[in-house]
């Protein structure tokens, strides 16, 4: 549903800014990242995001991290440790959340772009 607010903002406005603004808010809404020492977990709500768009997120971020996922209920929970002691397990999901963000909006630019899904 926020995605379709997001997606009728863009159309009506042709603002790129103020649709990314609104993504972003949006991700607030629908986000929860719980940090301990060594891992972080982060509730990534399925209404929101595709399985498909974290599964390739989490293939890229390899390098820095280790990353699993489950579902639970109308979440995808991740489990997130860095894999060096040079990144923090917040910095590592904070980063991943953006940049799965980020892909998710070109998906959805490309979506659109292509037409309505």
């Amino acid at each position: 549903m926020y995605e379709f607010i997001a997606k009728i903002i863009l159309l009506l406005t042709m603002n790129e800014k103020l649709y990314k603004k609104v993504i972003e808010i949006i991700l607030i809404l629908m986000k929860k990242l719980v940090v301990k020492k060594d891992f972080a977990f982060i509730y990534m709500n399925k209404s929101f995001y595709e399985k498909e768009i974290i599964l390739d997120s989490i293939k890229d971020y390899n390098e820095f991290a280790a990353i699993t996922i489950a579902d639970l209920g109308k979440y995808f929970v991740l489990k997130i440790s860095s894999k060096s002691n040079e990144y923090t397990p917040e910095e590592i999901s904070n980063e991943f959340l953006n940049y799965t963000l980020a892909k998710k909006y070109e998906h959805s630019k490309e979506k659109t772009i292509n037409g309505f899904q």
